[in-house]
């Protein structure tokens, strides 16, 4: 058949169909981790919940990405390789511990290393004996080059938390 305006990326996939300013998108991406002895995510200064978050930073696989990639890092980033400016859902989940009991702790997605203030979530972590979940959602604009990355900070003390697990996606 003829296929006219489909937009096809190097691997051969069809990544938009119709104009690309236009296009009917499938753009996303993922990054995820997991170590059953985890990374441990140091924090030095503690936080009112809007101040001194730190990356969540742990070895992650780039694991799917159609205008996306993974900053040329692996630490948890997905980077927007797309052409056209848009709106994208976040989404994240975590699997972590405080490594003191009856921690608070507040998560947000940041993009290029500033926190999306619409995005945060606290979370007290009862015990450092278990592993809780952490779920996070959001919307954001992006351009060319935007990165996106999962911030944690302690609004207890500066005691550090430890990842187990992690999945971000990025869907437009």
């Amino acid at each position: 058949g003829v296929y006219n305006n489909v937009q096809i990326n190097s691997a051969g996939k069809i990544i938009a169909v119709g104009n690309i300013e236009y296009a009917l998108s499938v753009e996303l991406g993922q990054v995820s981790y997991f170590d059953t002895l985890g990374t441990n995510i140091s924090i030095t200064t503690a936080s009112d919940g809007s101040n001194n978050f730190v990356a969540v930073n742990p070895a992650t696989t780039l694991d799917y990405g159609v205008s996306f990639d993974n900053g040329g890092t692996n630490d948890g980033t997905l980077a927007y390789t797309g052409q056209r400016t848009d709106y994208f859902q976040l989404a994240a989940s975590l699997s972590v511990s405080p490594v003191t009991s009856n921690d608070k702790f507040a998560f947000a997605f940041a993009k290029n290393g500033t926190i999306l203030n619409d995005t945060r979530l606290t979370y007290t972590c009862r015990t450092n004996l278990d592993i809780s979940i952490i779920s996070l959602h959001g919307m954001v604009e992006l351009s060319n080059t935007d990165e996106i990355q999962i911030y944690v900070s302690n609004m207890t003390s500066i005691d550090d938390i430890t990842v187990f697990a992690l999945s971000l996606i990025i869907h437009g």
